[in-house]
């Protein structure tokens, strides 16, 4: 059998053949689970402005020490991270760690590091990059579903402190304020970002997140600790029913209630997801058309994300649905193999 059914992780044994200690890992995995708890307790506990930036490299440590060091690393970050949390916040602080940081880091340790074999024993594949990162967008889109019962089951429970945040911030804004509205169009306001917040929830997760796998995985190749080669970006691909998906959750947002709220988590991950495959056919062409391509699309997308991204999301979708990206920019040709009856 050389099926997917056969997959094992590469991390049990490195590309030389030689088999690893698993109480190192463990260690080296407490280490980084410890460095993002304290990284997450400090963002918890800090000002606004250090809050966000700490939130947004909290994954980093566990995620660095899991891809090098394999799945025992990222089960005993995760475990050690949750533990610290529970200990010196609350349990149900404990909890969603291990939900937001914990579980997805044992996700992408598991993912980047399968490996298909041949018969022969050689490294047949890897697991596809497109579908490891399709996976994490799914599990982004279970974040705002899995957050529900540690606000009270419902995101409708927010709206009062939503509304509580509107008046403090009305009330201190000055008088020519946009923030200073009547109670009416307030409540409308408010009722609009709770009905925003699974989405907006889910699609912070999955980019940030994503982008820290991305940071983790370059940094531990760039050491020599990834056991699986650098893909290519420019050419991952989604399965067609991602996309089949999204219009699935697109139809779920006219109804009320649950799914709704699933609806919207499905459909703000996604399109982070499809927004990175839209920076995929743009590398792809700027391999084809120049660098210069790339250098504009990152700077409009600095510039002017709000209307960017939606056209990046949008390429991406139809890239998923019809496959255009080989037509309209083919990948290189294989290396040739040397021929040594010919002289060049």
């Amino acid at each position: 059998m050389t099926g997917w059914g056969r997959m094992v992780r590469a991390s049990n044994r490195d590309l030389c053949g030689t088999a690893r200690m698993p109480i190192l890992p463990a260690i080296i995995g407490i280490a980084g689970g410890l460095a993002s708890a304290v990284l997450f307790y400090s963002a918890v506990r800090g000002s606004l402005g250090l809050s966000l930036a700490l939130f947004l490299l909290t994954p980093l440590p566990s995620l660095i020490t899991a891809f090098g060091w394999g799945l025992p690393a990222a089960i005993a970050g995760a475990l050690v991270g949750a533990a610290v949390m529970a200990v010196a916040i609350a349990p149900t602080f404990g909890a969603g760690y291990f939900l937001v940081l914990g579980a997805p880091t044992i996700l992408a340790a598991h993912l980047i590091l399968l490996v298909q074999y041949a018969e022969d024993g050689t490294v047949k594949s890897w697991f596809p990059t497109g579908s490891m990162i399709a996976g994490l967008a799914l599990y982004g889109s279970a974040i705002p579903i899995m957050m529900a019962p540690f606000i009270g089951g419902s995101y409708q429970t927010m709206e009062p402190d939503v509304m509580r945040f509107m008046e403090r911030l009305a009330q201190s804004s000055p008088p020519s304020s946009g923030w200073r509205m009547d109670p009416a169009r307030m409540k409308t306001m408010a009722a609009f970002w709770v009905d925003a917040m699974p989405a907006a929830l889910s699609s912070y997760w999955t980019f940030f997140f994503s982008l820290n796998a991305y940071f983790a995985a370059r940094a531990t190749h760039a050491s020599g600790s990834l056991p699986r080669p650098w893909p290519q970006l420019a050419r991952i691909v989604y399965p067609v029913a991602f996309a089949l998906l999204f219009g699935l959750a697109i139809v779920a947002l006219s109804y009320p209630g649950a799914p709704r709220i699933i609806g919207a988590s499905v459909v703000g991950a996604l399109t982070i997801a499809f927004m990175f495959m839209g920076l995929s056919v743009v590398h792809a062409l700027a391999a084809k058309r120049g660098q210069w391509l790339l250098m504009l699309t990152y700077a409009a997308t600095v510039i002017a994300t709000g209307i960017v991204a939606p056209i990046l999301a949008a390429i991406g979708l139809g890239e998923t649905l019809m496959r255009f990206r080989d037509k309209i920019a083919p990948p290189p040709p294989p290396p040739r193999q040397p021929n040594m009856s010919v002289v060049d």
